[in-house]
């Protein structure tokens, strides 16, 4: 479904591949496929726990319960991780500094409530796998398991931690101005300024030509900057008829608050 609006938006299609943005130099674009990227992860990773336990067998020391433990705890990663791991590429590509700006359009409320909170619920259950292997460290036979877990942990940890640098990272929150949504924007900006994600701004998206700016501010987001996107039909399709389209958006005068 995603591919499918980014090619309505770009008139290109977007795949799981950096591909140039027609248009615009320097520009580009992915439709990260998260829980692909995952599976071939915990696949790779799966072998090499079984080749792992595997060459144990020559201490004739019985490692099937710890097997069968490390397999369940694979299977059971906690919902969400797959979103956390294609994260993390994203946080390799601003420390690799490959790009001056990196701009992630994540899933809704809950599931992005669920992406912020994920880095700590992740650290333990790698640090769960990591205490399994562990327990066989005197037999010199951690190999590339050991590595795999420490480097996942690291790449987790740095997601959580660059996802909290208001240097670094800031949330635009796109909402529309109805009494439902409102609410659940609320509910949004409080909860992501409790876990100390800063927010840039709220954008109040299909906005009424000449209308009333939406009512001010939602405490959360009272220092951010707040615009109303105009609604326009037929939606923009290509580049130059999305920036027509971002010049008509208009501030919201903070005297309206």
């Amino acid at each position: 479904l995603m591919a499918s609006l980014s090619y309505f938006s770009l008139t290109q299609p977007i795949g799981d591949e950096e591909v140039p943005v027609d248009g615009i130099p320097g520009l580009f674009a992915r439709q990260a496929d998260a829980s692909a990227a995952f599976e071939r992860m915990r696949t790779a990773y799966a072998e090499r726990v079984d080749a792992f336990f595997d060459s144990l067998s020559a201490h004739a020391i019985d490692t099937s319960a710890d097997r069968r433990i490390v397999r369940d705890l694979l299977a059971l990663a906690p919902p969400g991780i797959d979103e956390l791991y294609a994260l993390a590429a994203i946080a390799d590509a601003v420390g690799e500094q490959r790009f001056a700006r990196v701009i992630v359009d994540p899933a809704p409320t809950g599931h992005l409530l669920r992406l912020l909170e994920m880095p700590a619920i992740a650290l333990d259950w790698t640090h769960q796998l990591l205490r399994l292997v562990l327990r066989y460290r005197e037999l010199g036979a951690l190999g590339d398991v050991g590595a795999d877990l420490l480097s996942l942990a690291h790449r987790i940890r740095a997601v959580g931690a660059l996802l909290r640098d208001d240097q670094q990272t800031s949330l635009i929150v796109v909402a529309l101005d109805e009494p439902l949504v409102r609410s659940e924007t609320r509910r949004l900006t409080d909860a992501v300024a409790a876990l100390g994600v800063g927010i840039r701004a709220v954008i109040w998206n299909r906005g009424a030509p000449g209308a009333d700016p939406p009512q001010l501010p939602l405490p959360a987001a009272a220092t951010a900057a707040q615009l109303v996107a105009v609604e326009t039909q037929p939606s923009p399709r290509g580049i130059a008829a999305i920036g027509r389209w971002a010049g008509t958006w208009r501030a919201v005068p903070r005297s309206g608050a």
